[in-house]
């Protein structure tokens, strides 16, 4: 991490180093629905939420709290990408593998088979709302991982590659590298989607990452 900061440091252009305050812009927003205009952003890159056990809401309840980011972390919790309190009855998902994955979940527990869809159906919305706001000739890079839940394999990379082109974009590339190591647990529980410890998890959890990147022509 150091060396990467300090290697993206050495290429930022010394006018922005300088001034700071006038090139961040630092919003907290809805990434399906972003107040940009049409065609006028050059780069999107995303650490994307994963399909988990977990509520994402619930694991930033303490900095949701101390920031006072919310009056109602049960109406909060509805707003997160892929949260199980969420339910899609008239949106339909497009991607095809997603619809595989869900199908196979389906037989394991249909719960998760729903919040499965409710959450590809999200990054749909994620990746249209992206091709809307990028100008021509812009990217989008998606940071993800593939798991297991329940014994079922979660192909997010797949799902991401071919959800970008229904959204529009041309599959650009995706870069695929080992995670040599991580602060995050390594090990998952493959019937429960948890992170566990070596001496109760049966799969890892994210041996590879994948940079999925998507390019508006």
């Amino acid at each position: 991490m150091q060396k990467g900061n300090k290697a993206f440091y050495n290429v930022v252009p010394s006018e922005v180093r300088d001034n700071l305050d006038g090139y961040f812009n630092i919003k907290i927003d809805d990434a399906r629905n972003q107040p940009v205009s049409d065609n006028t952003v050059d780069l999107i890159v995303s650490s994307s939420p994963y399909v988990t056990s977990y509520e994402y809401a619930d694991l930033h309840q303490l900095s949701t709290i101390w920031l006072d980011l919310a009056d109602d972390l049960k109406e909060y919790r509805k707003d997160f990408i892929g949260t199980s309190y969420k339910k899609y009855e008239n949106k339909k998902l497009r991607s095809k593998i997603a619809l595989d994955i869900a199908k196979n979940m389906l037989k394991k527990s249909p719960k998760m088979a729903k919040e499965i869809e409710a959450f590809f159906i999200d990054m749909e919305e994620v990746f249209d709302e992206g091709f809307r706001i990028l100008k021509r000739d812009g990217r989008c890079c998606y940071v993800i991982g593939d798991t297991k839940l329940k014994g079922v394999d979660i192909l997010n990379a797949e799902v991401f590659a071919e959800s970008l082109q229904y959204s529009g974009f041309k599959l650009d590339r995706i870069i695929k590298r080992e995670i040599p190591s991580k602060i995050l647990p390594q090990k998952r529980d493959e019937k429960t989607g948890r992170f566990a410890s070596n001496d109760n998890a049966n799969t890892q959890a994210y041996p590879l990452e994948y940079i999925v990147i998507g390019l508006k022509e």
